[in-house]
């Protein structure tokens, strides 16, 4: 007998304490549901599964209580702590992952979002993972991930977005207003924006002691395919093992403090999949770096490459290297202009690239350097000396979030607003910005295609036919 029924969603609510089997217990859930957790330590000896299809209208919602006692998921044994896949229209908000005694080399991944868009990860906490700490796994579009705590890997990332063959990705994006620090391992980074990844924004995070190991990068960006250009703006990293940011495809990198690298503050090239292009370097602040302070390369034959208004100060090393080899044919037309300079400068040919590149003060230029604060003096060259031609793309802020002078801007990462740093001052705490919404745009061209939704009908089906479909899915 086939039913016709009109089914209407009801919202449900799952209240749980430490002692409860969470994973029966948030195993079904849809459109509208919320799961709040009480405070305490809740002990799991496998990974929770969440598969959380929510709607625009009926979002879901899992979280911690707001109160003073922190909601702990503690895993046991090798695997990711919690997982969240195949979900839509979700906020995972106000929890603790971490490992079990024996952390250090237990296997764990903290936690992983899987295949699913819409997907808010706010105001949580991953610790005590040997592993990558937040992993962002298969396709995923629209995912937030915002004024997280990351830190503690004895061999793992803090953020891992997509594959590095650009067989997954993550299109559409912020990862904003996080501390991520304390990552042990060598060929980890603190934030990874994998091959393939798009149209994602890495803004107002602050990241120190990344790193034990070669190889360890505080940001990484590599190639969009084809696709929108991520932003890697108004970051604070300073302690990093190896190098700072590193670009390998098309990114906007402005308003950053980078500081204490042991090997390039920032640097681009095209890397393994030749991905450079419209790569925009612009007002940053880099200092006392190990290796070069800015290493630009394979520059060549490239469109839309700016290196602008930057301040770089490594007063007893290695400046800027730009490397540009042409061969027999007409030097590249990257626009290179008003970078104030203290170091060794390679590679910029003076007649080719005649305001590129301007004698810098060294730490002169900031107020207090050892105090962590490259805030410029009153007096420094840097103050309105930037090159306001659009090709430099003057932000229309700082990294205070100061308006900045569109016809007269500062170098470097800061805007001059009177004597002393108006702003957050560099510590090992949250920057303490607002992160604003960002609407959700389509993106056609690239690598990345959609998944085909399915379309919408009438559906006869019978009612206990439905809920064991729904059971099977699930389990």
């Amino acid at each position: 007998m086939i039913v016709l029924l009109a089914l209407t969603a009801h919202a449900g609510t799952v209240e749980l304490s430490p002692g409860d089997d969470v994973a029966s217990k948030t195993r079904y859930l849809g459109p509208g549901d919320t799961v709040t957790f009480a405070g305490g330590v809740y002990e799991l000896d496998e990974t929770l599964v969440w598969e959380a299809p929510g709607t625009e209208d009926e979002p879901i919602t899992i979280q911690g209580r707001d109160d003073d006692v922190e909601v702990v998921l503690r895993r046991s044994g090798s695997g990711v702590v919690a997982i969240l896949r195949d979900s839509a229209h979700v906020t995972v908000r106000n929890l603790s992952f971490e490992g079990a005694e024996g952390w250090e080399d237990a296997g764990q991944v903290g936690f992983r979002i899987q295949d699913s868009s819409h997907v808010a990860f706010e105001g949580n906490r991953i610790r005590q993972v040997e592993h990558t700490a937040l992993d962002v796994d298969g396709d995923n579009s629209d995912v937030r991930i915002v004024g997280n705590r990351i830190h503690d890997t004895t061999d793992g990332s803090g953020i891992l977005v997509g594959c590095g063959d650009a067989s997954c990705w993550l299109e559409r994006g912020v990862i904003a207003g996080n501390l991520v620090h304390d990552l042990g391992g060598q060929w980890i980074t603190g934030i990874r924006l994998d091959h393939g990844t798009q149209d994602v924004e890495v803004r107002d995070n602050v990241l120190f002691r990344i790193g034990t190991g070669d190889g360890a990068d505080a940001i990484f960006a590599g190639s969009t395919e084809g696709g929108e250009p991520n932003t890697i703006e108004g970051n604070a990293l300073w302690d990093v093992v190896d190098d700072g940011i590193w670009i390998e495809g098309s990114a906007i990198v402005r308003n950053n403090i980078v500081h204490l690298t042991g090997g390039v503050g920032i640097g681009a090239r095209g890397g393994d999949r030749d991905g450079l292009l419209n790569t925009v370097i612009s007002h940053n602040t880099v200092v006392l770096t190990g290796d070069w302070a800015v290493s630009l390369e394979d520059w060549y034959h490239r469109g839309g490459m700016v290196f602008a208004n930057n301040l770089v100060a490594n007063p007893t090393g290695r400046g800027v290297r730009y490397l540009d080899d042409w061969g027999d044919g007409d030097p590249t037309s990257n626009h290179l202009v008003a970078n104030h300079v203290t170091g060794l400068v390679e590679g910029l040919d003076a007649e080719v690239f005649p305001s590129a590149v301007v004698p810098g003060a060294g730490l002169s230029d900031f107020v207090d350097p050892d105090g962590l604060d490259f805030y410029p003096v009153q007096h420094s060259a840097v103050l309105n000396s930037g090159d306001t031609s659009g090709q430099s793309w003057v932000p229309e802020r700082d990294f205070n979030g100061t308006p900045r002078q569109g016809d007269a801007p500062d170098v470097g990462a800061y805007e001059w607003n009177g004597p002393g740093n108006p702003g957050w001052p560099l510590q090992e705490d949250f920057k303490g910005v607002e992160v604003e919404e960002r609407d959700s745009v389509e993106v056609s061209k690239g690598c990345c295609k959609k998944k085909e939704e399915p379309s919408e009908a009438l559906v006869v089906v019978p009612f206990g036919l439905l809920w064991a479909l729904r059971r099977r899915r699930r389990d």
